[in-house]
């Protein structure tokens, strides 16, 4: 069964910082989350404090582990052990396209792979899952993705300093994945953006 991550269970104080900032995130681009998926955001913010995760004889730590590679243990798993990978991976490719979109440049693979593999994963666990809960809360997940990215973006950048704000940097997060939130923000700088096609498609 899939384990939904509770911030209970850690750290208050951290606990209570990460729900903030993710309050005031979901309030500023007044997007529409059940209190489950709230719960869950939080504890992926928390769970990657420390990421490094045991799924059956698999030890991985989802930061170092290329999205491919945790796939590829998927289809040598058994069947409880898949929807665990899956969550991880679905876990892993969110919070590094929030956080850390800049380092998906310097990788073969870009932020709108890792958003379609993500999406892919949370989609799967929700097909297979037989409790409702499961089920409204990865399929949420898996439907509001790219919005749960644009989330992420704004707690990571509520965590460092604003002068770390880059300008090209949200245009090429816009321009590959077409968010709301980057789209938003180039227009409050000026920026005059004109629409061109996204590729839907996992390569």
């Amino acid at each position: 069964m899939v384990e939904v991550r509770s911030p209970l269970i850690t750290d208050g104080n951290v606990a209570t910082y990460f729900e903030q900032l993710l309050e005031r995130a979901v309030s500023n681009q007044q997007l529409a989350l059940n209190e489950t998926t709230h719960a869950y955001l939080v504890g992926i913010l928390l769970s990657f404090i420390k990421p490094t995760k045991r799924v059956g004889d698999h030890e991985i730590d989802p930061l170092d582990h290329p999205l491919a590679l945790i796939l590829a243990k998927v289809y040598e798993a058994t069947p409880s052990q898949q929807l665990k990978l899956l969550q991880t991976l679905g876990d892993a490719a969110l919070f590094i396209s929030g956080f850390f979109p800049d380092s998906l440049k310097r990788q073969t693979v870009d932020i709108d792979y890792y958003i379609a593999m993500g999406e892919s994963a949370y989609h799967t666990i929700s097909t297979r899952s037989r409790n409702e809960q499961f089920f409204s809360l990865f399929r949420e997940l898996s439907r509001k993705f790219t919005k749960l990215v644009d989330l992420f973006n704004e707690v990571a950048e509520d965590t460092r300093s604003k002068s770390d704000r880059d300008l090209l940097r949200l245009y090429d997060v816009w321009a590959k994945t077409k968010s709301a939130r980057s789209e938003r923000l180039l227009r409050e700088r000026g920026i005059v953006l004109s629409p061109s096609p996204r590729n839907d498609y996992l390569q």
